[in-house]
């Protein structure tokens, strides 16, 4: 039986998708992906992204890394929000709360589930790497055309707490080869701490979210998630003084992700919406496994056919989540061909 996941049941029925990444429409990020796709910075092997916690204080040149990295406490990270007030009338907890398990009501303010804290709980969100992960990995995925990583590790401070994401994680991933492109490693860091080799390179470490391109003839910066994507650098930047990027490759449907899936959807043309599940599922999959990687305390050899970490069994309870009572989905059906 064919493995019906999103994708594929997508492209089955006909339908329009489109997964919301906020800078994959600019136009600066059209054009890196253009001066990486020509083989301007040469052929890519190694991709840096880091990912501050960017309201922390920046603490100059000379520091390192350069904004203050958080205590971790593991048994605080082991406890949920105790319930302070009453379940306020307009608030349907259970519906809010979905299939995780059930957790206390602990009020409204800052640290706490709402207005945006809700990211930093295993039950209820990824972390950074789930919150600017797909908005950062995007360009990498796109401009080097990957999809599924062979292996992913993770790192954190301490042990894994059992209820709340750590205030720093670093991920690696090692993708294969595709076509004419070589394998490449993509490392990721949130949380203030930085990558140790980047450290004396002359490089923006003042912008607080970036992606940083190794390229073998260049390499290629940009900065994200500042409103609109960019300031991008080229380096060595004697070598780009003058330098002129290629000729436009790809088509641009300008408006945003938004009216591009609306354009998408009145056009019937799956083109003119540029993150279809086909894209963002083996993206949102990668990141996730980044956290899966940390929770396990091991290196994942990853199978995405099978939707297995081959080598770790134990990552088996972090893959797929046992719903509430009255939550419950349809028992996922395993593939039994290559998703592609």
């Amino acid at each position: 039986m064919k493995y019906a996941w999103p994708p594929n049941l997508a492209k089955e029925r006909g339908v329009i998708t489109q997964m919301g990444i906020g800078n994959h429409t600019t136009e600066i990020f059209h054009q890196a992906v253009e001066i990486i796709q020509a083989g301007d910075i040469g052929e890519v092997r190694e991709v840096y992204v880091w990912c501050d916690n960017e309201w922390d204080p920046y603490l100059g040149p000379d520091a390192w890394p350069p904004r203050p990295v958080r205590d971790y406490n593991p048994e605080w990270a082991d406890k949920q929000l105790p319930e302070k007030l009453p379940i306020p009338a307009h608030l349907d907890w259970d519906l809010w709360l979905g299939p995780a398990k059930y957790h206390p009501y602990p009020g409204f303010g800052r640290g706490l589930y709402h207005p945006s804290n809700w990211r930093s709980w295993w039950d209820f969100g990824n972390g950074r790497i789930g919150d600017i992960g797909s908005h950062a990995l995007d360009l990498v995925f796109w401009a080097l055309d990957l999809k599924y990583p062979l292996t992913v590790e993770g790192e954190g401070p301490g042990r894994p707490g059992l209820e709340r994401v750590p205030p720093w994680q670093k991920a690696t991933w090692t993708f294969p080869a595709r076509g004419d492109k070589p394998p490449v490693t993509v490392k990721w860091c949130n949380g203030n701490v930085r990558f140790d080799e980047l450290r004396h390179l002359d490089l923006p470490h003042e912008w607080p979210i970036a992606i940083h391109f190794v390229g073998s003839e260049g390499r290629l910066t940009m900065q994200i998630e500042r409103g609109p994507a960019g300031p991008m650098e080229l380096y060595p930047k004697a070598k780009y003084a003058n330098y002129t990027p290629p000729p436009r490759t790809l088509p641009r449907y300008p408006g945003g992700e938004y009216r591009q899936w609306i354009e998408a959807i009145r056009n019937n043309d799956q083109a003119r919406a540029e993150m279809p599940f086909s894209y963002s599922g083996p993206l949102c999959e990668a990141l996730a496994l980044g956290n899966v990687a940390y929770r396990v305390g091991k290196k994942l050899e990853w199978d995405p056919v099978h939707l297995k970490a081959t080598n770790c069994p134990e990552a088996d309870q972090f893959l797929r989540r046992k719903y509430r009572p009255g939550w419950e989905l349809e028992k996922p059906r395993i593939p039994t061909e290559n998703t592609g």
